[in-house]
């Protein structure tokens, strides 16, 4: 018999999108499919929705949890997960018909550990292709430490001369071992918000000998004008969420001889904490308490002080002239102490005009 795969689709609030997504999933190629979705204490009829999808097809299995994150919801699949393979998938997305057949043959043909695969960016009728590779192949373990330091780099964005697409791996266009998750006890955690994609897959890689490729996209990313990553949220102790996080990056980068990358671990730290700080602003320019808004500024600049007194000048820094996002202009007033200005440019330039225009036009957009 044919190995177990198991697909966690973790459901928050997803009537809109989760019969499609269910159905693309049930409509694969590959059949013997352990369907686990968990749903994340979701207020609308989401529920009902699975309850009857589960009637129609008896390999699909629904739990419910208290609302706690998608990290959590995914990691509560993992717990129920009985496959020899999982794989995951967002509820506003869908799979091609042959995803979990393509991913299966080229991990038994390579004999990887983790498969990486390209896919599709659907934004209305617009259809980008991001690609994992020109041709299928596989990296080795001296590779894939090559790979991890590069990973570890994007993930703590201290380095901008990157391969976007890289950056872009998420745990929905790879297929995994539930042995090695198990054996090493490997978990989805959040330190600060949605990174856990790029956690989950850079401690996973810390334990596989190889990775293949596939170059056949098997997943169709579809743009959610009202998904977290289109509205950012503020999110309370930031600045210090985000130090644990790397502090957590460099534990394990520490594990695969940092030294051997030329690079210092002071140098990453830095760049860290200065993008940090540039983040932070932002962040905490998004609080709706006007009340709140001169202790916000004190609170950054209190910060910003203590970066200068380190020798933090952020000229080192790159951040590239981003139009959708505020970053690229919040440095600019870091580097020349106008950290006042930065926080009102966000507060109310940004927050109040820029971004809610964006929004509008991004619904036209992926409307036509």
């Amino acid at each position: 018999m044919e190995e177990v795969i198991s697909v966690i689709v973790p459901v928050y609030n997803g009537a809109r999108y989760i019969q499609k997504c269910v159905e693309s999933i049930r409509k694969n190629t590959y059949q013997n499919l352990e369907i686990i979705i968990v749903n994340d204490g979701s207020k609308d009829n989401s529920l009902e929705l699975l309850n009857e999808l589960a009637r129609r097809d008896e390999r699909i299995q629904v739990y419910s949890k208290e609302n706690g994150g998608i990290a959590s919801a995914r990691e509560f699949g993992l717990q129920k997960a009985t496959g020899k393979y999982l794989c995951f998938v967002d509820q506003d997305d869908i799979v091609y018909s042959n995803a979990y057949e393509t991913l299966k043959n080229n991990m038994e043909h390579f004999n990887s550990d983790l498969c990486i695969a390209s896919f599709h960016c659907l934004r209305g009728k617009k259809k980008q292709l991001f690609s994992a590779t020109q041709t299928n192949k596989v990296i080795e373990r001296n590779e894939v430490e090559k790979y991890l330091f590069q990973i570890g780099n994007c993930i703590m964005h201290t380095n901008y001369h990157f391969d976007h697409q890289m950056y872009l791996i998420s745990v929905w266009n790879c297929m995994y071992k539930r042995e090695i998750v198990e054996k090493n006890h490997i978990h989805f955690q959040s330190f600060y918000s949605c990174e856990d994609d790029s956690l989950f897959n850079f401690d996973y890689m810390m334990h596989v000998q190889s990775i293949s490729f596939e170059k056949t996209p098997i997943y169709g990313w579809i743009q959610n004008i009202r998904s977290f990553s289109h509205n950012t949220r503020y999110i309370k102790n930031f600045y210090q969420k985000r130090y644990q996080f790397f502090q957590y990056i460099i534990g394990q980068i520490k594990q695969i001889h940092l030294e051997d990358f030329h690079i210092e671990e002071k140098t990453w730290e830095r760049l860290f904490l200065e993008r940090n700080f540039v983040e932070t602003v932002v962040n905490e320019a998004q609080i709706k308490d006007r009340s709140l808004y001169q202790e916000r500024i004190s609170y950054l600049e209190e910060l910003y002080q203590k970066l200068i007194e380190k020798g933090y000048d952020f000229s080192e820094l790159e951040i590239p002239k981003i139009r959708r996002e505020p970053f690229y202009d919040t440095w600019r007033y870091c580097m020349n102490g106008k950290i006042k200005k930065a926080y009102r440019m966000n507060y109310f330039w940004y927050n109040k005009i820029v971004l809610p225009l964006l929004h509008v036009l991004k619904k036209i957009y992926y409307a036509i």
